[in-house]
């Protein structure tokens, strides 16, 4: 496989995936609120936050090895790193357009309860190997604004 990659990956509020199989992300954004904690209820259900993931790999040149791809989420003030989900093996392709680098995509759907406000990182790897990687913000809503989200 190349040396030569070129990867991304970003994070949307919800992308769709067509019957061609060429994703869409709708309203691309990097700080989602959650009420005050003085707002939640004690007893009941928690309020969430979802997300999706959109993360893309591209090559010159490939093998026909499959590969594994994976997406990771971390906070900014800890070294632990928690999967989103498990590793997926693909091949490179290109099969749709010849012309086109070879390549592997990958979409996600994150969706927790926040249990600390701050600035996370996703990551995406190839092999074990972070390609690419992201930031986004989980921010406490200003108590006079009725946003949930931006």
């Amino acid at each position: 496989m190349s040396a030569e990659i070129s990867a991304y990956v970003f994070i949307c509020e919800n992308a769709i995936e067509d019957k061609t199989s060429v994703l869409s992300a709708f309203r691309i954004v990097d700080v989602f609120y959650v009420p005050p904690q003085a707002d939640l209820p004690e007893v009941g259900p928690k309020i969430g936050v979802s997300l999706h993931i959109l993360g893309s790999i591209k090559v010159l040149d490939t093998d026909s090895d499959e590969h594994a791809i994976e997406l990771r989420v971390r906070r900014l003030n800890s070294d632990k790193d928690t999967p989103i989900g498990e590793p997926v093996k693909r091949k490179f392709s290109s099969d749709r357009v010849p012309e086109a680098p070879p390549s592997i995509n990958i979409h996600a759907i994150l969706a927790f309860v926040p249990k600390q406000a701050g600035v996370h990182r996703v990551v995406l790897l190839l092999d074990g190997t972070e390609v690419a990687n992201t930031l986004f913000t989980i921010a406490e809503r200003p108590a006079d604004s009725d946003v949930f989200r931006p």
